[in-house]
């Protein structure tokens, strides 16, 4: 056995010598491929060492490369948190579209600076002024005159506040899209956020300050405090106005039923947890009520005073986005739209890759009605990833045109997208038509001004959009 094992030595010496002499004698007449053999299968250990080093080199590379890059934001972010005045430029051609019997045109005011610095932005009317807040919190206005909106240039002022300071800087410029929501009513000014409390808790969040346009100081309204430990979009967070001295706000499921074991849960259904519910506060003050139940993800509320309506929008997994309605809210009432329970979605992967504990932990049946929900005025299948919601009245029917804004990526699908649909006042289960407006670009945010027209966020370019409907 001795002798087997040194001669197996010897004829492995041979092998590895052999070529090693070749290699180093005729390195230059050798052709690339047995030179690559004997680095390769040869000169294994050497080869794990060199790949060793260049993955270290690289790794240090992309610690660099993410540090130049953080720098960079962090430049930007100081640069525009501190600029008084930003300039929205106007495109050069504007979008014609003939839609039936209608002319739509769509007009784009854009800013370079903010595109580079978040993809998100809302809108609020106060004031006869046009405001914006910006994913990362800047407060910016402009007047509502038509005229400003009718020029190449539309200036808009910064607010100085104290944002930076509360939400934490850092955090801010990292995530980009930290801020919801804002509010302005009655001389006090609401921002929605996702707060950070350390690296494995982050809660829904309001600030309240009351408003003027020199500086804003901004103290801490309400926290959910209920910890998701993941950052995540599926919060909520949009801030609506509701009746005197009240508004309403949505707080998402934060992945309820999708979480790992042991995190997973049915929050959305119980009454002892804010996740995936509508909240109505006074404005006055920070214990809010629970006025409905069951959502996932709602990124659109619009209310309607004249009639006590409140629509909302729900994103939904894979398909089942929904515009939902509650007629005349009632705490005495509180209606559940379903979810995790009904939808018309399935979950992420289906049918091909489905973990079965999702199902087992919200089956999505196919109807709200038979298991005691409020079902959807309509739903998307597949989704459009569904965001805020507004409407006009036609003054001579009972017709309401809503408009929905769209973000996700395929055009084909719907998204990207202003879709229009007309609802019978009257009854609204009875859907009328419903036009698609392309626009090419996710849609965050849009709101309706009588003497603008719809004003909308198209988050690549960093745009506002205008989109006015006439008759040809």
């Amino acid at each position: 056995m001795y002798q087997y094992i040194i001669k197996n030595k010897k004829l492995l010496i041979t092998i590895i010598v052999i070529p090693l002499l070749t290699l180093v004698i005729f390195k230059k007449h050798l052709p690339d491929k047995f030179k690559n053999f004997v680095r390769e299968y040869i000169l294994v250990y050497s080869n794990i060492s060199n790949l060793k080093l260049k993955v270290e080199k690289l790794e240090k590379s992309k610690e660099l490369l993410k540090k130049k890059i953080d720098q960079k934001d962090t430049v930007i972010f100081n640069l525009t948190s501190s600029q008084s005045k930003f300039v929205f430029v106007r495109d050069e051609k504007d979008k014609d579209y003939n839609l039936e019997n209608k002319k739509i045109n769509i007009v784009k005011f854009s800013n370079e600076a903010i595109a580079n610095l978040t993809p998100r932005a809302h809108f609020e009317f106060y004031d006869n002024k046009i405001f914006l807040i910006t994913g990362v919190g800047q407060i910016l206005y402009s007047s509502a005159e038509p005229n400003n909106f009718n020029s190449n240039e539309i200036q808009f002022e910064q607010i100085e506040t104290n944002l930076f300071q509360k939400i934490n800087i850092d955090y801010i410029s990292s995530e980009s899209s930290v801020i919801k929501s804002i509010l302005i009513a009655e001389k006090f000014i609401f921002v929605s956020y996702v707060k950070k409390h350390n690296e494995n808790c982050y809660t829904n969040a309001i600030l309240k300050g009351n408003f003027n346009y020199q500086k804003i100081n901004f103290e801490e309204f309400f926290d959910t405090n209920d910890c998701s430990v993941y950052y995540g979009n599926q919060t909520g967070g949009i801030l609506a106005h509701y009746k005197k001295n009240q508004f309403v706000y949505s707080v998402g499921d934060w992945y309820a039923y999708t979480l790992e074991d042991g995190l997973r849960n049915n929050k959305p259904q119980e009454m002892d947890s804010y996740k995936g519910k509508i909240l109505q506060f006074e404005i006055d003050n920070n214990q809010p009520n629970i006025l409905s139940l069951g959502h996932r993800n709602s990124q659109g509320l619009e209310y309607d005073k004249d009639n006590d309506i409140l629509f909302s929008t729900d994103h939904g997994p894979q398909g089942g986005d929904e515009i939902n309605i509650d007629i005349n809210p009632d705490l005495k009432n509180i209606k559940n739209y379903g979810w995790g329970i009904s939808s018309y979605g399935e979950h992420y992967g289906f049918p091909e890759s489905v973990n079965p504990k999702e199902y087992e932990a919200a089956p999505l049946n196919k109807s709200h009605k038979k298991f005691g929900f409020i079902e959807p005025l309509t739903y998307f299948v597949p989704s459009i990833a569904i965001t805020q919601i507004d409407f006009i009245d036609d003054p001579i029917s009972d017709e309401r045109n809503f408009f929905v804004a769209a973000l996700g990526n395929d055009l084909e699908e719907g998204d990207m997208s202003i879709h229009n649909i007309i609802f019978n006042k009257k009854n609204y289960w009875e859907k009328k038509i419903h036009h698609i407006i392309p626009i090419g670009e996710r849609i965050r945010d849009l709101k309706y001004h009588q003497n603008i027209g719809l004003l909308f966020w198209a988050e690549g370019p960093g745009a506002i959009g205008i989109l006015r409907i006439s008759n040809e």
